[in-house]
């Protein structure tokens, strides 16, 4: 997919949900990571830096609750 077509997406995202989403289009952070290249990976990082969930590939239906809780706990931290 192209990339203007994925930071239009984003940004739609963006507006509808308030979320903050972040795009790597030279995968300087995936290389950091040790990602895969050319599949999408998803890194939830707290206030603190401190990354608290990442999944290379589509993320599976049952990881969704636990991403939705940790969103949630590291949301209300100081």
């Amino acid at each position: 997919m192209p990339n203007f077509v994925i930071k239009t997406i984003s940004k739609n995202k963006q507006k509808k949900t308030g979320a903050i989403i972040l795009l790597d289009p030279d995968f300087t952070i995936g290389n950091v990571l040790g990602a895969p290249h050319k599949i999408a990976t998803s890194v939830l990082v707290d206030k603190n830096r401190i990354i608290r969930y990442i999944y290379s590939g589509k993320t599976p239906m049952g990881n969704i609750p636990k991403i939705i809780d940790l969103i949630k706990q590291y949301a209300e931290e100081k």
